[in-house]
C-alpha cells in the first residue's frame, strides 16, 4: 500500500490583481497533480479587498483560506504571515499573476525527497500579458542569473539570488525558522540564503512556471532606477543595510564569517567612492572587486557618464 504524501501548503499574497490573470493562476493550482494541498490567502489591500467569489469559481479541488489583512505589510510581510500559518510539510511559494505547470508541486516535491535538499528551485518559462512565450527559460532574459545546487552556496548568494519565490518549494519547518525575514531582501532571496546556511539546495531544470513580465512586476537588480540618485539608493545603500544586517544575524556562522567581512567592506567601499570620487577611494574600491568585478567597474567610471547618457546605458541593462 503506497504511503500517503505529505501536505503542501501553497501561499499566495494578493494585492489588487488583475482578475484575469488571478483566475488564470488559480485554474492551474486547481489543476495540480499532487496531493494533498492546502491554499492560504491573504489579500494585502484592506482598502481595495479582491472579490472572494473568483476563489471559490476557481479553486474547488482543495481546501483554501483566504485572510483579509487589516493593513499592508508588503510582500515580505504577507508572506511571512502565510508562512506562520502554514500547515504542511513543505511550503510552496505563489505570485498572483503567474500560470504553474500541472506537475509543478509533484515534481519539485519529488526532487526534494530524493535529495534531501531544504529547498527545491526550478527554472521558468517567461510568457507577456497576452501569455505568449517571450522566453522558454529566465536564463535567455538575465543573461546574469545562474541556477546553482548542492551545498556551500551560502556567500554566492549574498551578492546574488538566483532562486524565484514562485518557483520555490521549500521545507516548511526551515521557512518557519527563518521568520523573522529579513527587512532588506525579497522573501526569495532571504529564504533561499538562510537554507544554503543550514544545507542543501536542489535545481529542477524544468521550466515549472509561467513567469508573466509586465510593468507592474519587473524584480531585476535594476528596478526602479533611473537616474544616479535612484541607483545609490537601491543599488548601494540598500546593500550596504543588507549585509550589515546579515552580519549581525549570521555573522557568526563559520562558512560565513570571512565572506559578510568582505562583503561588507566593499558595500563601504562604494557607498565611500560614490560620495567621494576621488583616488584614494577609487583605489579602496577596486581593492575589493573580486566581491563583483562587473559591479565595481560599472561603479568606477559611474562619476564619469553625464545624467543624460546614464540613463540610456541603464535601458541597454535592463
Amino acid at each position: 500500500m503506497q504511503a500517503e504524501q505529505p501536505l503542501v501548503s501553497v501561499v499566495l499574497a494578493v494585492f489588487r490583481p488583475n482578475p484575469d490573470w488571478l483566475r488564470e493562476l488559480l485554474f492551474s493550482l486547481n489543476r495540480q497533480t499532487y496531493r494533498p494541498l492546502e491554499l492560504l490567502i491573504r489579500d494585502d489591500c484592506p482598502d481595495c479587498p479582491t472579490d472572494p467569489e473568483i476563489f471559490r469559481e476557481c479553486v474547488t479541488a482543495f481546501p483554501w483560506q483566504l485572510v483579509k489583512g487589516q493593513k499592508n505589510l508588503g510582500s515580505n510581510g504577507a508572506f511571512q504571515e502565510l508562512t506562520s500559518m502554514a500547515r504542511g510539510k513543505y511550503i510552496a511559494y505563489c505570485d498572483q499573476d503567474d500560470i504553474w505547470e500541472d506537475w509543478k508541486i509533484a515534481r519539485m516535491v519529488r526532487r526534494l525527497e530524493e535529495t534531501g535538499a531544504l529547498l527545491c528551485c526550478s527554472d521558468l518559462s517567461v510568457i507577456d500579458e497576452a501569455g505568449r512565450e517571450l522566453a522558454p527559460s529566465i536564463t535567455r532574459l538575465r543573461r546574469r542569473h545562474v541556477f546553482r545546487e548542492g551545498a556551500g552556496l551560502a556567500p554566492g548568494l549574498i551578492y546574488r539570488n538566483f532562486v524565484t519565490g514562485c518557483a520555490m518549494v521549500m521545507r516548511a519547518e526551515m521557512a518557519k525558522a527563518a521568520i523573522p525575514f529579513e527587512p532588506y531582501m525579497v522573501h526569495d532571496h532571504w529564504l533561499a540564503l538562510f537554507s544554503a546556511v543550514q544545507g542543501e539546495i536542489a535545481f529542477e531544470p524544468a521550466a515549472t512556471v509561467r513567469y508573466r513580465q509586465h510593468g507592474g512586476n519587473q524584480t531585476g537588480v535594476l528596478t526602479g532606477v533611473r537616474t544616479k540618485e535612484d541607483y545609490s539608493r537601491l543599488r548601494i545603500e540598500l546593500f550596504l543595510s543588507r549585509v550589515r544586517s546579515l552580519s549581525e544575524r549570521l555573522g557568526s556562522r563559520e562558512e560565513l564569517r570571512g565572506p559578510l567581512e568582505e562583503s561588507v567592506r566593499w558595500a563601504r567601499a562604494r557607498e565611500d567612492y560614490y560620495r567621494h570620487p576621488d583616488p584614494a577611494s577609487a583605489a579602496r574600491l577596486w581593492a575589493d572587486r573580486q566581491a563583483d568585478r562587473s559591479v565595481t567597474l560599472f561603479e568606477l567610471f559611474m562619476p564619469m557618464i553625464p545624467a543624460f547618457l546614464f540613463g540610456r546605458i541603464l535601458n541597454l541593462l535592463k
